[in-house]
């Protein structure tokens, strides 16, 4: 309970700290659209004000503060586009609303009487503090700032304002505050809930994403990542004027591998070299399994073929594999395919092909790479 009571005190402040960073972008377009509201209606109100007052024979002398209060709206209006904190903007509102309700006392005291329409004014001020989307701790200090300010101007002078005006005044005054404090209460468990389910869902949206994009077995992107986003990541490297090279790998003899040593040793041997190539390629650099014992690797950059070459090697000495394989060291052939450096006319299919013409051209022996030593044959079971 005091927990739940504690995070309606706070606008921006929610129980996970990564929700209150997501909350941030969301609540500061919200907060500029309420202080745009609360400007407009203020405006629009001085103006409906002054009409009264003009009618009842003191328009000229409400006629100065119409204009002071009408530039602090405009200001306010000005000022919301270039204030890039939540905060800051708060804290703006809250001078604005405060000055206003001064605006108002001097005016009343200058009339010697709280009319209807300063009144009306005076209620006004405490009813749109809910159009600010801040938390009950902001908006309790300013209803209690306006109350505080109404009831102490108008008791300060004895015999200014008449017992029926100021009783009238403070009813009013003080029923507003108690209804816009339980509005700005809900007000606030009722965005933040708002705020919280939005980010799970799109925290769902974005590991069902991950997993439709990646391979279960080594964390790797799948086929269909590079399908989505081939085409996006060259003319990305086209933009920034570095050639993408498309690697095609693939592990010799795996089918043989697995009769002999088994499946479970075929799969450890896939995970090592995706963890070999995340280890050791760039940062930018994209490992993809196409299927099977076929992956991919995009990345900027040059010595690509060195790169990758030293990864494979790397894994042709890994501990961990020769204690699955026995000793005898797993090679992976690669074929090497640059996309268009003008991003255009080369599709995925035609690197594909091109990368895939020399992988299995190394494969065939027109360009051996490194020798490759006989597996054991795996015992007949009896």
């Amino acid at each position: 309970m005091f927990d739940r009571a504690k995070q309606l005190l706070s606008a921006t402040e929610f129980r996970r700290s990564e929700v209150t960073d997501y909350a941030r972008d969301l609540i500061l377009p919200e907060t500029r659209v309420g202080l745009l509201w609360l400007a407009v209606l203020l405006l629009g109100l001085q103006f409906g004000i002054w009409i009264l007052e003009y009618r009842a024979g003191r328009g000229e002398a409400y006629f100065y503060t119409f204009c002071m209060l009408s530039l602090l709206s405009v200001h306010m209006l000005w000022s919301v586009k270039f204030v890039k904190d939540t905060t800051a903007l708060h804290y703006l509102a809250m001078a604005y609303l405060l000055v206003y309700a001064m605006a108002t006392v001097l005016v009343a005291h200058r009339a010697g009487t709280f009319d209807i329409a300063l009144m009306a004014s005076a209620v006004m001020l405490i009813v749109v503090v809910p159009l600010i989307p801040w938390g009950l701790q902001e908006a309790a200090a300013v209803t209690i700032l306006i109350y505080t300010l109404f009831t102490a101007s108008t008791i300060a002078v004895k015999g200014r304002f008449d017992v029926e005006t100021l009783f009238t005044l403070q009813f009013l005054l003080f029923a507003s505050a108690i209804i816009v404090v339980v509005l700005v209460a809900r007000n606030v468990r009722v965005r933040k809930h708002d705020i919280e389910t939005r980010y799970d869902l799109e925290q769902a949206q974005r590991r069902h994403e991950h997993l439709s994009l990646t391979d279960p077995l080594t964390g790797a992107f799948n086929r269909r990542f590079l399908d989505q986003n081939y085409q996006r990541l060259v003319e990305g490297a086209c933009a920034r004027e570095q050639r993408l090279v498309l690697a095609l790998l693939d592990v010799d003899r795996f089918k043989p591998l697995n009769d002999t040593f088994g499946h479970h040793c075929g799969d450890s041997v896939l995970k090592q070299l995706v963890r070999i190539l995340n280890e050791n390629l760039p940062g930018d650099s994209l490992v993809i399994r196409l299927g099977g014992d076929e992956f991919a690797v995009l990345f900027t950059g040059q010595k690509c073929e060195q790169t990758i070459d030293r990864c494979l090697r790397h894994l042709e000495t890994d501990p961990a594999v020769l204690r699955l394989t026995e000793g005898h060291p797993v090679t992976v052939s690669a074929g090497f395919a640059v996309a268009a450096e003008d991003g255009s006319g080369d599709t995925l299919d035609d690197a594909y092909r091109r990368a895939d013409d020399e992988l299995y051209a190394r494969k065939r022996g027109h360009r051996p790479d490194r020798t490759q030593p006989s597996l054991p044959e795996r015992p007949q079971e009896t």
